[in-house]
């Protein structure tokens, strides 16, 4: 059966909505019978290649197919992180979402700081709509996998100065907490929060 599917998704024309079709359904099959690790990282790349389709349908199998794979072969999903990261980009909401999802998904203590600086990238020229998913998200990340105190404050403070007020009150609160109970951050803080409102007096996320 390996060898059919194997076959299949080597040569199936993608120039048409039907070969995509059957190349997802491939996929979903390559990943159901456990397959060998050759087979899966083909069928993971054929998703990967889906992401630049230019059809939105075809986008979101792709990303709702990875989101399920992400448990069976980690770092094969892991590869694709560039390809998925250029999905916030999107015109479309609902697949910038899940691009998001399996961004948070695949994040890590190893790759935190360059999947967080990525999305503090795509904060700066996000619509109102997408920045408050993407302000909430990163602070979500921050409170799992800051790899240190300092580093979990300067990120949730760059993201007030980027959000406006999309910024829950729980993650507030938990940077607000972590400030507290570490006496070396207590100044630090105070003076990085000074002059990050000094630089924009209208920041509403910082008046939070």
């Amino acid at each position: 059966m390996s060898d059919v599917l194997a076959q299949i998704a080597t040569n199936t024309e993608t120039s048409k909505n039907t070969g995509n079709s059957v190349l997802a359904e491939c996929v979903r099959t390559i990943m159901l019978i456990e397959a060998s690790q050759g087979l899966r990282v083909l069928g993971i790349n054929i998703l990967g290649r889906f992401l630049a389709n230019k059809e939105n349908n075809v986008r979101f199998v792709a990303l709702q197919q990875l989101m399920g794979v992400v448990e069976i072969d980690y770092n094969a999903v892991q590869r694709q992180r560039p390809t998925i990261t250029e999905c916030l980009k999107d015109h479309d909401l609902v697949i910038k979402k899940q691009a998001l999802d399996l961004l948070y998904k695949i994040t890590n203590a190893s790759n935190v700081k360059t999947v967080v600086k990525e999305l503090l990238n795509y904060l700066l020229m996000a619509d109102a709509e997408f920045k408050k998913e993407l302000s909430n998200k990163i602070c979500q990340i921050c409170e799992k996998y800051a790899p240190t105190k300092k580093w979990h404050v300067d990120t949730v403070i760059k993201v007030l100065t980027l959000s406006d007020h999309h910024v829950r009150e729980e993650y507030i609160s938990q940077a607000i907490t972590v400030i507290a109970t570490t006496p070396e951050l207590h100044q630090y803080s105070v003076s990085k929060v000074y002059f990050a409102m000094k630089e924009n007096i209208n920041q509403m996320g910082m008046i939070q």
